[in-house]
């Protein structure tokens, strides 16, 4: 259908239509799960509408979708630098639906968790939420929850997390934006992570209950695979390898380990992969280890992450000690 519309547009020859039609290609990258290709896309996207008029609504949703892009890219150079000016131009605009996705979004939550300014983030949600109330279990109700369960990884507090996600799952499950491959992907993922950091929190007081956890984030690594895209496969072997890790098989974990860097760095996951190196350096030790070490090392400073060892337990909690 976009090889279509690009066809009629060359006839056209217009910004206007141009630059829609750019948009389209970058938000259809981004719900494949090709950040990379969205990202320039959007951006090139957003600088063929400044040629235009009448087009502000277009801005801000290539905007919107390219900081998602910056954010699955691990870009916090770019994110700082962008999300606050776009988040202005949004509500001099009045755009109440990009206001509220922004603040209760990945990239946004992602920016404040790099500064360690956890209330900040939990607040700026909130914002958003209120920015946007609507009845029932809405968009900016998912990625609420999305973030408040990260933020929960990120402070510690796998009980929380796991909580919040329990209570919340039945609204997901009911909710349209499940039948979207990027918002599936992405709350089952986190699920599987708040699964497996309550799993490794239970382990030695109740591993009948662990144990039940463990089986839940195994069916959930399943569905993750079958999704057969890249970025999700990626995903599914990080937690696998966590998993095992909490089974206590190291050998097996540290292998799964460096498989699943390969296929983030391939899917242009840079944040999660640099977690994945700082886990792998922990388990193998020796020259390796202490390579990887450094690299995830100069990769956290590089990008401004103030506590690596949150950020890291937040992205791979099954691999946090103690339990």
């Amino acid at each position: 259908m976009l090889e279509r519309a690009h066809e009629l547009a060359r006839r056209v020859d217009q910004p206007y239509t141009d630059g829609v039609l750019a948009m389209c290609d970058g938000v259809s990258a981004f719900l494949l799960g090709e950040f990379a290709k969205a990202q320039r896309t959007l951006d090139d996207a957003q600088q063929i509408l400044r040629d235009a008029t009448g087009v502000a609504w277009e801005i801000d949703i290539a905007q919107h979708y390219e900081l998602g892009a910056l954010a699955w890219l691990g870009r916090f150079e770019e994110l700082r630098r962008r999300a606050p000016r776009v988040m202005r131009e949004a509500d001099a605009r009045g755009n109440l639906y990009v206001s509220a996705m922004l603040r209760t979004g990945l990239a946004n939550g992602l920016i404040q968790l790099q500064r360690d300014q956890v209330a900040q983030a939990r607040g700026d949600a909130a914002e958003g939420l209120a920015r946007w109330p609507q009845r029932g279990f809405r968009l900016s109700h998912y990625w609420n929850l999305y973030t408040n369960a990260q933020i929960d990884l990120y402070a510690g507090d796998a009980g929380s997390a796991h909580a919040r996600m329990t209570r919340g799952w039945p609204s997901v499950k009911a909710a349209p934006q499940r039948r979207v491959q990027l918002s599936r992907v992405m709350i089952t993922e986190l699920r599987i992570r708040c699964l497996l950091a309550a799993a490794r929190q239970r382990a030695r007081r109740a591993p009948s209950e662990a144990h039940a956890l463990l089986d839940q984030a195994r069916r959930g690594i399943r569905r993750l695979t079958r999704e057969r895209v890249g970025w999700a496969s990626a995903l599914a072997g990080l937690l696998e390898a966590g998993m095992t890790h909490l089974r206590g098989d190291a050998t097996t974990a540290c292998d799964q380990l460096a498989q699943a860097i390969a296929a983030l760095d391939a899917a242009d996951l840079a944040l999660f992969a640099t977690a994945a190196r700082r886990r792998l350096a922990q388990l193998c030790g020796g020259d390796r280890g202490a390579e990887l070490s450094r690299q995830a090392a100069a990769w956290f400073t590089h990008s401004g992450v103030v506590r690596p060892d949150a950020m890291t337990a937040m992205l791979t909690p099954a691999f946090e000690p103690g339990g």
